[in-house]
């Protein structure tokens, strides 16, 4: 009854405690629960917060199911904001965290097109822009810095790999780039590697480390370090270490053979040149291995560079001229068949142990001497016999100025070929290309040319008077040298 007293529900607490307690009701399994519900029921009706705990959440003792909340603002928890309050944490679920991490994984492993991890770009950037004085003994440990290593190798060293590491001089061991660098050092060298785990992880090192190369390439384009990266690129692809003669990209080939066949006192250009005859391959192998090397020669590529400097329309030079360098190239390879040719297909390059398919590449790279931190190049991926490119320099000042073209393979070593070219550029003075007799207010000077003239701020008079007062100062001095000599 509801309107029962305090009194009344003691007497019929008491009452039914002694008929329910677990000892009097052993038979019974559910007695205990039971007893446990009367107490409740009496706390629930005598105490004042058991019994508001009660009727709020059903329990005396209060809530018993755990719940998470966020503390929102208080015009957010009222009712009428509750529409707007669900569409934040919609978005909040559904747009926002979802866009955190796909930008997390954008800026640690998303790729770009060389199939590398974009989170390397800032620290190669930093290594290749910054260093101009960059040698190609830094290069490995620059590829070996690729966070690929560090995120899809396991990080323990077996005691083979620290062994080679102390062959190899490897001083680096407490680095996180200690392991790919032993492993890519290896494989460059021919170091013979028995462990299981090492030769899985020495191929991701080497398969990696070829695209890492050709982006530390692309990057470099417009600095003359590109030549030391690709001075280890070559080295690399035909594991030839630092004193090997080119000879060994050949099958079959020792330094006992080399030295027998008197090809040191000759280049690699200029030994593969020769006619089989004159090579004499039988000598030293046997008919399949002599067949294997001269099969390998005919698939080298013959580089003949032709470079030309000038002003189209003009035979001389002068100052605020645009240059044009052109440059042509003709490759030859002995095994060509005109029938087969293909003039875009890739062109396969000839390695002797390197685990895939290598895309031959040639980097032309053109520099000066009047700009000696910076270069230009361009490269060709493409199967080609000859290329042409031209560019255009704008003659900023007088005097001679020298381009050294130079294409380098990015796999082959001794097959580079260099050219230079000259020009020497003049003071430039008021002349004409051609004469309009018949309209005289087209002989005047145009507005470019004005402004040349007010740029150099000295006519071509001036310029004579220059020369002869800086003979006149040599005189002087030769004069005062000779009465010194007569003082003597």
């Amino acid at each position: 009854s509801t309107d029962a007293s305090e009194r009344e529900i003691k007497q019929a607490y008491r009452k039914l405690t002694v008929v329910m307690h677990p000892d009097k009701n052993q038979d019974d399994p559910a007695a205990a629960e039971k007893f446990m519900k009367l107490n409740n029921a009496y706390r629930s009706l005598t105490d004042p917060e058991a019994r508001e705990n009660f009727l709020k959440y059903g329990n005396p003792d209060g809530p018993t199911h755990f719940s998470i909340g966020i503390p929102l603002p208080s015009f957010m928890s009222k009712g009428e904001n509750g529409v707007m309050t669900l569409i934040i944490l919609f978005v909040m679920v559904l747009v926002v965290i979802p866009g955190f991490g796909y930008c997390l994984y954008l800026s640690l492993y998303r790729s770009n097109k060389y199939e590398i991890l974009s989170s390397n770009e800032k620290e190669f950037e930093a290594a290749i822009k910054s260093n101009n004085k960059l040698k190609e003994k830094d290069v490995p440990e620059i590829v070996a810095a690729a966070r690929e290593f560090t995120i899809y190798m396991k990080p323990n060293l077996e005691p083979e790999c620290e062994n080679i590491g102390k062959e190899l001089g490897v001083k680096t061991k407490d680095s996180f780039c200690y392991k790919p660098l032993v492993l890519l050092q290896a494989f460059v060298r021919k170091i013979p590697i028995h462990n299981a785990q090492m030769l899985q992880d020495q191929n991701f090192v080497v398969k990696t480390s070829a695209r890492v190369l050709s982006y530390l390439a692309d990057l470099a384009s417009k600095s003359p370090v590109i030549v030391e990266v690709l001075k280890f690129s070559q080295k690399f692809y035909q594991q030839l270490k630092v004193n090997d003669s080119p000879l060994m990209q050949l099958p079959h080939m020792t330094k006992e053979a080399i030295s027998k066949l008197d090809a040191s006192r000759t280049t690699f250009r200029d030994f593969i040149s020769r006619s089989p005859q004159d090579r004499n391959l039988t000598s030293l192998f046997n008919e399949s291995q002599a067949k294997d090397i001269e099969a390998a020669i005919a698939a080298l590529p013959k580089l003949a560079l032709e470079v030309t400097c000038g002003v189209e329309g003009s035979e001389g030079v002068y100052e605020g001229d645009i240059l044009t360098l052109k440059i042509k190239g003709t490759i030859v390879r002995s095994n060509s068949d005109e029938a087969d040719y293909v003039e875009e297909a890739p062109s396969a390059a000839h390695t002797n142990a390197f685990p895939q398919a290598k895309q031959e590449i040639l980097w032309v790279i053109v520099s000066s001497e009047m700009s000696a931190e910076k270069c230009s190049s361009f490269r060709i991926s493409r199967r080609a016999k000859n290329f042409t490119k031209s560019m255009n320099i704008f003659a900023v000042e007088t005097g001679r100025m020298t381009f050294t073209v130079h294409a380098v393979f990015d796999c082959y070593q001794g097959l580079d070929a260099t050219e230079s070219v000259s020009v020497y550029v003049r003071r430039a003075a008021k002349r004409r290309v051609k004469d309009y007799s018949e309209d005289p207010e087209l002989n005047e000077p145009s507005l470019v040319e004005n402004i040349m003239e007010s740029i150099r701020g000295k006519t071509a008079d001036e310029e004579a008077e220059l020369v002869e007062e800086e003979g006149e100062k040599k005189k002087g001095k030769k004069h005062k040298g000779k009465k010194k000599d007569k003082a003597e």
